[in-house]
């Protein structure tokens, strides 16, 4: 039987030597002669011949990153067979060993653990059966996708148990706790070991560090508590670039319900280069009072003394430290001018980036000019226009260009402003601006027969003009940028449908990657051509905050990107969510911060939807013309995603 079980540990040690020549012609090398005669001179059984290889792969001071992946391959097979081996106090012996010896190394085998020969060779066969699916699983990974998997450990993701799967039910369907105690009743009725209250399950945190303000009360939870262990469950130290994490600030009032006043203020913080995350909205403070905070200080400071010691101290990612750098600050109007400490936005002063004078015209304050003088950073901290300025801002204190920081969000401002004010005009206006009640007709019908050809990606479908009061934002920015310029055709005022079309190419162009850098010119004077028509069409007393606004589009996509960088559409998902969590409205604060809590605690623990880690070495750029060339002659670079397995990624013309 010793013998035997030899013969099987001599075949597990061949099943590696065929996956190392199945990984090495899987990776694209040539079948050329000197490729071949370069490979057979290192037989890879011994560390000895890997040093080799790599020695002479060195000597080629040409190349600037070595073949390094022949000795990642081979010494990861012969680390994974050795620590099998060792667990079972096994040594791999030469292919030339005496029987002797091989009699004497199972007489060592038997003894040890204290198991029986019958429990020895069935986990023998176990562990040789899992080595046999893994080079099957190898070298079909090799010839479909050229990416190859050398598991370093044989990790078994844990078994979800039954309070795992409650946990993400009741987070997934924002179930009530009543719903979920009469559930956990019936299912500890019926032998299930399950906890007797959901508070247990869900781990409620029992105290909340509650702080009162004027007009209400304010819970911090932590720019380092919320966002660091998200940070480092994701490998956020590998995926961001230069280890600079940037941030997105949102602050918004979100009202409760309809028969009260009461409101929630919380304050989102957004990773905007780790596009890895997909829900990378998180909340560090939350207010609530009847009224909106009454002083922008006290509600502010807490914020911004934390923030001022992330960006001094920055924040140690899986043992490396990272910068905190923040890029924008997105609100509407009301919330920018309560975050600046300004004046509303319908008043003279009421532009954020520029000094135009607002006129009052028709009982409303307008902004026809173009081609004001633009406000900047050094302008705002010394308060040069007294008429602006109601007091100091808390964002003073931060290290920011305030008027590049807080930016225009091209949501509220075009989506909800400019767009939902022309269909208004068109279907409700006075009679020399809207449509007739025939075209109306004929747009409606228009928009429904669409409505079948909408593909999944927007997430609802258009509705008639009817019913525009009721419009949500992305309905809005799907009639504007897809639907809108095909339904009006024929059935709008020729130069107000023009008119309409210089809106939508701008914003179509502010919103490519592309274009909005190379065509940014283009892009403004179309705004401001659309601005300088407006009156002739509308109305001068149209020209409100909003459609002034368009002129300075472009100024902030030339600083962070795309319209879509820095717009309010992910924080408005994000309060939904933080609406329908709520189920009382007794202690609303408290509620709010016990559903977060419980939610990341419950995103932390899922350990197995953690993104596996692996090396890949991808291939520069070469100057050899011939598909064909030599092993040596590669060139590759490193770059590592997780911390679970280590793989091999062939890509060609990559840029090193």
């Amino acid at each position: 039987m010793n013998e035997r079980l030899w013969n099987q540990m001599n075949s597990l040690k061949n099943e590696f030597t065929n996956i190392k020549h199945q990984m090495v012609p899987g990776l694209k090398f040539s079948n050329n002669s000197n490729d071949t005669e370069f490979l057979n001179q290192f037989p890879f059984h011994t560390e000895e011949s890997v040093l080799a290889c790599e020695k002479l792969l060195q000597a080629d001071n040409n190349i600037k990153e070595k073949c390094v992946l022949l000795k990642m391959i081979t010494s990861n097979i012969q680390n994974l067979t050795l620590k099998m081996m060792s667990n079972h106090g096994l040594e791999l012996q030469k292919q030339d060993s005496t029987e002797k010896k091989s009699q004497k190394q199972c007489k060592r085998i038997k003894n040890i653990g204290y198991i029986s020969n019958r429990q020895f060779k069935r986990r023998i066969k176990a562990q040789i059966e899992a080595i046999s699916n893994l080079s099957q699983k190898c070298s079909s990974t090799l010839l479909n996708n050229s990416l190859v998997h050398s598991i370093v450990e044989d990790q078994t993701s844990e078994s979800i148990n039954i309070s795992d799967k409650l946990r993400s039910w009741v987070v997934q369907y924002n179930v009530s706790h009543n719903c979920c105690n009469s559930l956990l009743k019936i299912m500890k009725s019926e032998g299930l070991k399950v906890p007797n209250d959901i508070r247990t399950l869900m781990k409620t945190p029992k105290t909340h560090n509650v702080i009162n303000i004027t007009n209400g009360s304010y819970i911090h939870l932590g720019i380092e508590n919320m966002v660091l262990p998200i940070l480092k469950k994701n490998n956020a130290n590998i995926y961001i670039p230069y280890h600079v994490i940037k941030i997105g600030i949102n602050i918004d009032g979100l009202p409760i319900s309809r028969s009260s006043k009461s409101q929630l203020w919380p304050i989102l913080i957004s990773v905007l280069n780790f596009k890895e995350l997909i829900n990378n909205v998180v909340t560090v403070g939350i207010y609530h009072g009847d009224k909106k905070p009454n002083s922008v200080e006290e509600f502010m400071n807490p914020f911004v003394l934390d923030l001022l010691n992330i960006i001094n101290s920055g924040l140690n990612v899986n043992g490396t430290l990272m910068k905190l750098e923040i890029s924008n600050i997105v609100c509407d109007s009301p919330a920018k001018s309560f975050l600046l400490n300004v004046k509303s936005h319908n008043a003279y002063f009421g532009c954020t980036s520029c000094l135009e004078e607002g006129t009052y015209v028709s009982h409303r304050v307008v902004f026809p000019g173009v081609e004001s003088t633009l406000r900047t950073d050094y302008s705002f901290r010394n308060r040069l226009n007294e008429d602006y300025h109601k007091g100091p801002s808390p964002l003073e204190l931060l290290p920011i260009d305030i008027v590049d920081t807080v930016c225009l969000d091209y949501m509220h401002n075009v989506c909800l402003g400019v767009t939902k004010r022309l269909i208004e005009l068109w279907v409700k206006g006075k009679k020399d601006i809207r449509m007739i009640d025939i075209n109306i007709q004929e747009v409606n019908n228009s928009i429904l027969k669409i409505r079948e050809y909408v593909p999944s990606e927007f997430c609802r479908l258009p509705r008639p003009l009817i019913d525009i009061e009721f419009w949500k934002a992305t309905e809005l920015r799907f009639f504007l940028l897809y639907s809108g310029p095909i339904v009006l055709k024929g059935k709008l005022k020729k130069p107000q449908y023009y008119h309409y079309l210089l809106l939508v190419f701008a914003i179509r162009i502010l919103l490519c990657t592309e274009t909005c850098y190379t065509l940014n010119d283009n892009a403004e004077f179309l705004l401001k051509k659309f601005v300088k028509e407006y009156p002739m069409l509308y109305g001068e007393h149209y020209i409100s905050y909003n459609v002034h606004s368009l002129i300075h589009l472009p100024k902030f996509v030339k600083t962070h990107g795309p319209l879509d960088n820095f717009s309010c559409f992910r924080y408005e998902n994000y309060l939904q969510k933080i609406k329908n969590s709520l189920k009382s409205t007794k202690y609303p604060l408290q509620e709010t911060h016990n559903r977060l809590i419980e939610k990341q605690k419950l995103e932390l623990s899922q350990q197995y939807e953690t993104p596996k880690m692996y090396t890949t070495f991808n291939e520069t750029e070469h100057n050899i013309n011939s598909p064909f060339y030599y092993v040596k002659y590669k060139m590759f670079y490193v770059q590592l995603f997780g911390n679970s397995s280590i793989g091999v990624t062939l890509c060609h013309n990559a840029q090193f």
